[in-house]
């Protein structure tokens, strides 16, 4: 698998986002609360924005539709309750800012789904001790060695 075949195959909708953030909680519109398809698809949204802005090129910007529906889900979703406001404001740069944080939570849970909260690929977590030792030398009269190892195959 090439980090490549992650490209969604196609454009999240209006509808779709609506579908999703429809009569949700804010917990549910934070990255860490989409499913991975959705999650894939917001960051290739939000980073194509993200890559027009840092980029001295002329042409066709991207839209802002979805990230502004984003922030705007969220942002709304997080009025206190009983607020009688049915409105969200914020200016450009406050656009801007929230959309850059919200892709750079998106790209650090995507990291985690991958390699585990804890930074370490999940895979290695079932791999035999000896295994992941090997071409490190013989620790099996270590007791501190072999502790470390235990330990780190509890995690």
């Amino acid at each position: 698998m090439t980090l490549k075949s992650l490209t969604p195959n196609n454009r999240i909708s209006l509808t779709e986002l609506q579908q999703s953030f429809s009569g949700k909680s804010w917990q549910s519109i934070i990255p860490s609360g989409l499913s991975d398809e959705l999650l894939i698809k917001l960051a290739y949204e939000f980073r194509s924005l993200e890559r027009y802005m840092l980029s001295d090129e002329a042409g066709e910007p991207p839209s802002l539709t979805v990230p502004t529906y984003v922030v705007a889900a969220f942002l709304a979703a997080r009025r206190p309750q009983g607020s009688s406001k049915r409105q969200v404001q914020f200016s450009e740069l406050g656009l801007e800012l929230a959309i850059r944080a919200y892709l750079r939570e998106m790209e650090r849970v995507i990291v985690d789904r991958i390699t585990g909260p804890d930074g370490h690929p999940k895979l290695l977590h079932c791999w035999p001790v000896k295994l992941l030792q090997a071409g490190r030398g013989d620790y099996a009269g270590s007791g501190v060695m072999a502790s470390r190892a235990a330990a780190s195959l509890s995690r």
